[in-house]
């Protein structure tokens, strides 16, 4: 089954490691974002201060799931404009 929406597939060679699992990266609107830099999350107002842009994350199955350990770092930049 080929997946439908950009996501980061785990790469996990320890044993007790779950498989066919990846994560998504959602803007704030729940949106998966592309992982190739060419799309961008919804706009963000900016005010004076500290800021808090909402991402999110989320499993998601690459095929028939299996249990274990499923942990996962991503690193992005932000663009302003």
């Amino acid at each position: 089954m080929a997946p439908t929406l950009p996501f980061l597939a785990l790469q996990s060679s320890a044993s007790g490691g779950a498989t066919n699992v990846g994560v998504q990266i959602l803007d704030k609107t729940g949106t998966a974002l592309g992982l190739d830099g060419a799309t961008f999350s919804s706009a963000t107002t900016l005010n004076d201060g500290t800021n808090i842009i909402p991402f999110q994350a989320r499993y998601y199955a690459t095929g028939a799931a299996t249990a274990g350990t499923a942990n996962a770092d991503a690193t992005f930049k932000v663009q302003y404009q």
